[in-house]
């Protein structure tokens, strides 16, 4: 009888670095779900039927890759000798490549492995036998695609096989899920405004040299910010667009800053080097101090007015630039002393 083994990846489905583990065990006909790490992902299937008339062949994705059949050619110059001393091994070996179900092969594979450590070492080659035997009963396959967050990865296997000219099958379904953690990144930086959309003009009150109770209101000269006035800091959240990690991507992002006099927010793109720098640019809506509406250039007034009386905030559109840092701890937090514990470990 033949059973054809066809182990198909149905999907990957995404919803929103090291090793991984997939583990398909066929001794559970149990449909599952585990949580799986973010690592380099291979497979794994263990208890797979030993006896070399039953063929096996898995499928990843289109490409086929059949498993080498169990055989003993590799030490058949000396063979396992039938004698009173081997008589309990030939029988848990015999056994062993005789089962018909995946679920008897744990307990064939304890039995045969324990009568293994029972034969004497000159009979070598009935110890290689059977260690060989129980190497067949597990598979291990590099997977194509690397682990992410935010994944299921649905594994179906099916094993089809004929018993008196009737069709029959039997499938496994594991479904394994990776950490769920949001896909927005947050940043901490600085933000620069350079004033190309609003230049605000400012004013202050001249004294009049002539009467010390008048004040004129008047514009000051060079009335464009510094460079240090133009700077705030921000918290950017960036939703990458490009689906990498840990390289350079493009991201869609929105701001928040403040140079903690005026508020300003916006949004734009992104680019962001190993999730942990970024660079973003675009339009964003900032408070600017304008002058009072109740005044105008020129204006004699008789008190000394300070620069907040004599502006107001209002919004205007500014292009922006921006640098943030990602952190993938608390900065400000505290840490551990784990010199004791790393010392009682050492002990140990």
């Amino acid at each position: 009888m033949k059973i054809h083994f066809l182990l198909c990846f149905f999907g990957i489905l995404i919803y929103a670095k090291s090793m991984g583990q997939i583990i398909v065990d066929l001794s559970d006909k149990k449909n599952t779900t585990e949580s799986i790490d973010i690592k380099k992902s291979f497979l794994i299937v263990k208890n797979i039927l030993p006896n070399p008339t039953y063929h096996y062949s898995f499928n990843i994705e289109m490409n086929e890759e059949k498993i080498p059949s169990f055989s003993t050619s590799s030490f058949q110059s000396e063979s396992c000798l039938d004698t009173i001393e081997t008589k309990i091994y030939k029988k848990a070996y015999k056994e062993f490549l005789n089962a018909t179900e995946e679920s008897q092969l744990p307990d064939l594979q304890r039995k045969l492995a324990e009568a293994i450590s029972k034969l004497d070492n000159k009979y070598y080659s009935c110890k290689m036998e059977g260690n060989e035997a129980i190497k067949t009963l597990t598979y291990t396959k590099d997977l194509y695609f690397s682990l992410r967050n935010n994944q299921t990865i649905v594994v179906k296997v099916i094993k089809s096989f004929t018993i008196n000219k009737k069709d029959t099958s039997v499938t496994w379904t594991k479904t394994f899920k990776t950490p769920e953690k949001s896909p927005w990144l947050t940043h901490f930086g600085f933000t620069y405004q350079p004033n190309i959309f609003s230049r605000n003009d400012q004013f202050y009150s001249k004294a009049d040299t002539s009467n010390a109770n008048k004040f004129a209101i008047t514009k000051k000269n060079g009335n464009q910010n510094r460079f240090w006035e133009n700077l705030s800091p921000t918290i950017m959240f960036s939703y990458p667009v490009t689906n990498k990690e840990g390289d350079s991507h493009l991201a869609f992002s929105a701001i928040a800053a403040t140079n903690f006099s005026t508020f300003s927010a916006g949004a734009g793109v992104s680019a962001i080097i190993g999730e942990n720098v970024a660079l973003g640019t675009g339009i964003m809506f900032t408070q600017k101090y304008v002058l009072n509406g109740i005044y105008k250039e020129g204006d004699i007034i008789k008190t000394n007015l300070t620069y907040e009386q004599l502006h107001e905030k209002k919004w205007g559109p500014e292009i922006y630039f921006t640098i943030g840092l990602r952190f993938d701890k608390n900065p400000f937090g505290t840490q551990k002393n784990t010199s004791n514990s790393n010392a009682a470990s050492d002990n140990k």
